[in-house]
């Protein structure tokens, strides 16, 4: 008995956040901000990146911080970044056939967040490599197929949540 309310006057000194979110000092202390996300320039060998990524981006920074997504007259930052490059690279191939059996999708990316009252870099990443790897099975590969779509959806997805932990991240 002793046992449990010394756990329950812990609890009650320490506190429990109500949203699971409250744990990222991110969320607490930092006001929101509206955010500009300029479409991302640059690209490689693989075409159509570009807005995915942008939208990838922008949904999770919705879903991760306190921040809105606006236009860039009404901004207080803007979010830009450019693709260095792009491209598939052949992982194997199948011994039976000689076909491609595992191919990576890669991007290599620069971004910055500038803050447009003053135009001073919050944060700035440079050569941040994102992949995702997919078999493309069947008769061969055929860019742009089912399989590479769900490497791209990954490849957005992984992106947006590197983009917005370094935000997070202490600058």
């Amino acid at each position: 008995m002793m046992f449990w309310v010394r756990l329950l006057l812990c609890l009650a000194a320490i506190g429990c956040a109500s949203d699971s979110r409250s744990g990222l000092t991110f969320l607490d202390e930092d006001a929101p901000r509206r955010v500009a996300i300029e479409p991302f320039s640059g690209g490689g060998n693989i075409e159509g990146l570009a807005l995915p990524l942008r939208e990838s981006i922008a949904s999770e920074l919705l879903r991760r911080t306190n921040h809105t997504v606006t236009d860039r007259p009404t901004a207080d930052t803007l979010l830009r970044g450019t693709i260095r490059s792009a491209s598939r690279r052949l992982l194997g191939r199948s011994t039976d056939s000689g076909l491609p059996s595992a191919l990576r999708l890669e991007m290599i990316l620069d971004v910055e967040w500038i803050d447009l009252s003053s135009g001073t870099v919050l944060k700035s990443l440079r050569n941040v490599r994102i992949a995702a790897d997919y078999a493309p099975g069947g008769a061969g590969v055929t860019p742009g197929g089912e399989r590479e779509t769900v490497a791209r959806q990954q490849l957005f997805r992984r992106t947006a949540r590197t983009v917005v932990d370094a935000l997070q991240s202490d600058w």
